[in-house]
């Protein structure tokens, strides 16, 4: 429940240990179940308070998770479920992160990211226990982050474009566009189609990336239109008005697609891939 710290620093220092160190250690017996023994763990940390996460890092739905990225990802994505755990190599995804895209782009709640302690508290189970949460889909969104970061940064309204729920505002909307597309139940029951093998993953930044582009001019105009005094922290916040705003969005996407204008992911997946 305690000493990670000072068992770290012992560890990367054990070439110069010697057989005189003397480390002091506390014991409680009890029923690790019980109530009192949570009110240890939580109150005995004092140096680094511990947090929700901390407290889901063995779960075994975070093992599982994990696991699969291992089996996977090995070498490419590794999923972190512990603070300032060694991975290994390949791009770190946080578990907490990962909760708050699946609030975003699979419960369509992205106006109630801001709050990060629930992801591991009340909508642990909503986020992460659900049978299609697995290792392809928290890829399949991890990439959709990355492409949607890379393209705020060509917003022309930055204040907007860095403000952190936008992001998950995008996701949503992205969300909304896929299931309005032919491969709408294929993303949704198949990411590892996607995202796993190497090839595929690229092939699906490249299509992704054109919708996300496309859908940030829209966003772009419309939020310019609101004037300098918007308030987009509160608005973002606003399950009402983010809605209307995806509405918009998503119907002038549609729009474009049916006008020829822009190419449907589905379609361009497929042209890519076949």
């Amino acid at each position: 429940m305690n000493g990670c710290q000072s068992l770290t620093a012992l560890f990367n220092t054990k070439s110069s240990l010697t057989d005189d160190l003397r480390v002091l250690v506390k014991f409680i017996k009890m029923d690790p179940e019980s109530a009192v023994a949570q009110n240890i763990t939580e109150y005995s940390n004092n140096q680094n308070p511990t947090k929700a996460r901390d407290f889901k890092a063995n779960h075994p739905i975070q093992i599982r998770l994990q696991n699969e990225f291992k089996q996977h990802y090995a070498g490419q994505y590794a999923f972190e479920i512990k603070r300032s755990e060694d991975l290994g190599s390949g791009t770190p995804v946080s578990n907490e992160e990962s909760g708050l895209y699946l609030r975003a782009f699979d419960l369509k709640e992205p106006w109630a990211t801001h709050r990060k302690y629930e992801v591991f508290d009340e909508k642990h189970a909503d986020l992460f226990g659900r049978p299609d949460v697995t290792a392809d889909r928290i890829v399949l969104c991890q990439i959709i982050a990355e492409e949607i970061g890379a393209g705020l940064r060509k917003m022309k309204n930055q204040l907007f474009a860095r403000y952190v729920l936008t992001k998950f505002f995008l996701m949503y909307v992205l969300r909304e566009i896929f299931d309005n597309d032919e491969l709408a139940e294929m993303i949704q029951n198949d990411p590892g189609r996607f995202v796993r093998d190497t090839a595929n993953r690229q092939v699906f930044r490249d299509c992704i990336r054109s919708v996300i582009e496309d859908v940030i001019i829209d966003l772009d105009s419309e939020v310019n239109d609101l004037g300098e005094d918007f308030d987009y922290r509160d608005k973002l916040r606003d399950q009402n008005w983010v809605k209307e705003l995806r509405r918009e969005l998503v119907a002038d996407y549609r729009k474009q697609v049916a006008r020829g204008r822009v190419t449907a992911f589905s379609a361009e997946w497929t042209a890519k891939t076949a």
